[in-house]
C-alpha cells in the first residue's frame, strides 16, 4: 500500500469552508513550524542567519535565507522542505541547486534572498540582493519541474540584454490578463522589478521575460542573454504601478487568474487592476511613503480566497526595530484598498497571538489548498493558516474524523493516519481495501462540508 500525506489530499480538493466577507476575515492557525535549525551554522542546510522568503507548491516549501551577522557566515541559500505540512516527523530537506551565495562576497551583511515565487509549470523564481545592480545573477529560475514529479532543481540566470537587474524586490510569475498568457502560445512570464538601473520609464512597471521552452532533463541550458530583456509594459504607457515618490521597489505579486498586480515601495502598498492591453487600468495606494530604505516589505495576493474572493496581505514595516506586534504589522485589504480586520483563531475559534518581532514577514499563498504561509523572520517560524469555517461540524458527519466540531486540516491528518494504519474507519468505500478509491471518497465527503 502506498502511504499518502495530508498535503496530497489537500492538493486534490480545496477545503470547503463558509465565506466570511466584507470588512472582517478569520483565518485558522493550522500549525506552527519551527525552522530554527536552518539558521544553525553547523547545519548542512544552513540558509543564513534568518529566513527571509518563502514559496509553497502545495506539498513542499522553499525557504530563502538572509545574511544578518556580526561575524562572517558561510553564505545564504534556498532549501526545499519536502512534505512540509507533515512537520518534523515526516519531512525531508534538499538544497536548491544553484541558490548558494557566499559571504562576505558577493553577499554582504543585511542582504540575501528577497523573494520567491512558485509556478507548477515553470518552477521556482527567486531574487537575491547583492547590494548593487552591477553584480550579475541576482534573478534566477531554478526548476523545470517540481521534484515530486521527477523534476530537478537547476539554475537559470535571468537578466536584461544590456543590464544586470538588482534583486532587491521579490519577483512574480505572470500569466497575463485573465490568465491568458503572452503571445500566440500563451507564454508565462517571469516578472521582476528593479529600482536603480535603466531609464526612468523602466521603473514604472515590471520587466517581463518570456522563457524558452521548458528544457528536458538532459538538455543544455540555453544562452538566456539573447532571449530575455524586453519590458512587456510599453515605456510610453501610463504610470503603471509606480510608487508616489520613491522607486525603491521591495515586493511584487501578480494574480494568476486576473493578472492584477500588487507591489511594495517605500512601505506603500500599490494595487493595480490589469486591463486587456496588459497595462494597469486603475490603481490604488495604501499607506505612507515613509520607509524607502527598509527591506523586507512584502505582499501576496490571496486569489480565490474562500470560494472566490481576492484579498491582499502585506506587512506595514516603516522601521526595523524589535517589539513590533504581529497584529499591528500584518494587514489585509480588499483589492480596492479597503481595510479588512484579520482575525486568527485556533480550531475551536479561540483568538491566537504571535510573538512580537521586527516587522519582517513574507507570504506564500496556495489557492488549491487554501493555504497561507506566513514566514516570521525574527522568530524563525512559519505560521500555516487557512480560512476558518464558522459552522460547527457534528460528529455524525463522516468527514469530521477527529470529532472536534470543526472540519479542517486536522481531520485530513487524522484520516491519513488511519489510512496508513489500515484502520477500518478509513475504508471509506467499504470494499475492504485501502487504496486511491478510499482517498477519493473521503475528498468528496470532505468537500461537501458539514450539514
Amino acid at each position: 500500500m502506498n502511504r499518502i500525506s495530508p498535503a496530497l489530499i489537500l492538493a486534490a480538493g480545496a477545503l470547503g469552508v463558509s465565506p466570511t466577507m466584507a470588512q472582517d476575515f478569520t483565518f485558522e492557525l493550522v500549525q506552527i513550524e519551527e525552522i530554527d535549525l536552518l539558521s544553525a551554522t553547523d547545519n548542512a542546510f544552513f540558509i543564513g542567519n534568518n529566513p527571509s522568503s518563502i514559496a509553497f507548491d502545495g506539498t513542499d516549501a522553499y525557504i530563502g535565507g538572509f545574511a544578518n551577522f556580526a561575524d562572517p557566515i558561510p553564505g545564504v541559500r534556498i532549501v526545499q522542505i519536502q512534505d512540509f505540512l507533515l512537520g518534523s516527523g515526516g519531512r525531508s530537506f534538499a538544497e536548491v541547486e544553484g541558490s548558494f551565495a557566499g559571504v562576505p562576497s558577493p553577499v554582504v551583511n543585511f542582504r540575501g534572498w528577497t523573494g520567491l515565487d512558485w509556478d507548477d509549470e515553470r518552477g521556482l523564481l527567486g531574487t537575491i540582493d547583492y547590494g548593487s545592480s552591477g553584480a550579475s545573477n541576482q534573478i534566477r529560475i531554478f526548476n523545470s519541474k517540481p521534484s515530486t514529479q521527477g523534476g530537478f532543481l537547476r539554475e537559470l540566470n535571468l537578466k536584461a540584454q544590456s543590464i544586470d537587474l538588482r534583486g532587491i524586490a521579490g519577483p512574480a510569475w505572470d500569466r497575463g490578463f485573465n490568465g491568458q498568457g503572452f503571445g500566440a502560445d500563451g507564454d508565462i512570464v517571469a516578472a521582476v522589478l528593479d529600482p536603480f538601473t535603466g531609464p526612468a520609464e523602466e521603473k514604472n512597471g515590471p520587466f517581463g521575460h518570456i522563457l524558452p521552452e521548458e528544457p528536458g532533463l538532459n538538455d543544455p541550458i540555453p544562452n538566456l542573454d539573447s532571449i530575455f530583456g524586453v519590458a512587456y509594459f510599453p515605456p510610453t504607457g501610463p504610470s503603471l504601478i509606480q510608487p508616489d515618490t520613491s522607486t525603491l521597489w521591495r515586493g511584487l505579486a501578480i494574480d494568476p487568474n486576473t493578472g492584477d498586480m500588487a507591489a511594495r515601495a517605500a512601505n506603500i502598498l500599490i494595487i493595480g487592476e490589469r486591463g486587456s492591453d496588459g497595462l494597469i487600468a486603475n490603481r490604488v495606494s495604501v499607506g505612507q511613503d515613509n520607509a524607502p530604505f527598509v527591506s523586507g516589505q512584502n505582499v501576496a495576493i490571496l486569489h480565490g480566497l474562500d470560494g472566490g474572493t481576492d484579498m491582499v496581505i502585506y506587512n506595514d514595516r516603516p522601521l526595523t526595530a524589535g517589539g513590533q506586534a504581529f497584529a499591528d504589522v500584518v494587514k489585509l485589504v480588499q483589492k480596492d484598498g479597503t481595510p479588512v480586520t484579520m482575525n486568527i483563531v485556533d480550531g475551536q475559534g479561540n483568538p491566537v497571538s504571535f510573538p512580537a518581532g521586527v516587522g519582517y514577514y513574507d507570504f506564500a499563498w496556495h489557492e488549491d489548498s487554501q493555504t497561507l504561509m506566513v514566514l516570521d523572520f525574527a522568530a524563525r517560524d512559519v505560521y500555516v493558516l487557512r480560512p476558518f469555517g464558522s459552522a460547527a461540524c457534528p460528529c455524525d458527519s463522516p468527514a469530521n474524523i477527529n470529532c472536534d466540531d470543526q472540519l479542517n486540516f486536522f481531520d485530513v491528518a487524522a484520516f491519513i493516519q488511519l489510512f496508513n494504519a489500515q484502520d477500518p474507519i478509513a475504508d471509506f468505500n467499504g470494499d475492504g481495501l485501502f487504496n486511491f478509491f478510499d482517498v477519493s471518497a473521503y475528498i468528496a465527503v470532505f468537500n461537501q462540508g458539514c450539514p
